[in-house]
């Protein structure tokens, strides 16, 4: 039984076939919340905190912007392999001059929620993160000039 409204992925079982405990058979992708996981540069994550407002945009929905908010901020980044995604880890950049990216966890709000995305879609984020009037609205413009301009690419 599903615990929700969703779609199955990357099914893995046939008739006759066995399963044992705590193997993957299938992975489900609930349709009910839409939310994004955000790879951010160590010096953007200043003034990032749950809660705060965002935008975002979708390569594959141009011209369009929609309301967020940071739900979570991962607090560590893992070595040199992809760590398991249940602890929340995620390998760091491959460059020790880089810097190091940690996984922002965004929930998409309000009515108008993005329709047909696809799991692993590419969006452009930003984050309202210092309560900045002036720059909020520079930003929000940037942003709404940028969604437009992914028609061309």
């Amino acid at each position: 039984m599903a615990p929700g409204s969703g779609v199955v992925t990357k099914l893995q079982l046939s008739p006759g076939g066995f399963v044992t405990a705590g193997e993957d058979a299938l992975t489900f992708i609930d349709a009910r919340a839409i939310w994004l996981s955000v790879l951010m540069r160590e010096n953007s994550l200043e003034h990032v905190r749950p809660g705060k407002r965002a935008s975002v945009v979708f390569d594959a929905l141009p011209g369009r912007v929609f309301a967020a908010r940071v739900e979570s901020v991962g607090w560590g980044i893992g070595g040199t392999a992809p760590v398991e995604a249940a602890t929340g880890l995620v390998a760091p950049t491959r460059a020790n001059t880089e810097a190091r990216r940690f996984p922002v966890t965004l929930i998409i709000e309000g009515e108008r929620r993005p329709q047909n995305l696809r799991y692993g879609s590419q969006a452009t984020v930003l984050i309202y993160a210092q309560s900045n009037w002036a720059m909020d609205a520079i930003a929000a413009l940037w942003l709404r000039v940028y969604s437009f301009l992914t028609y061309l690419s």
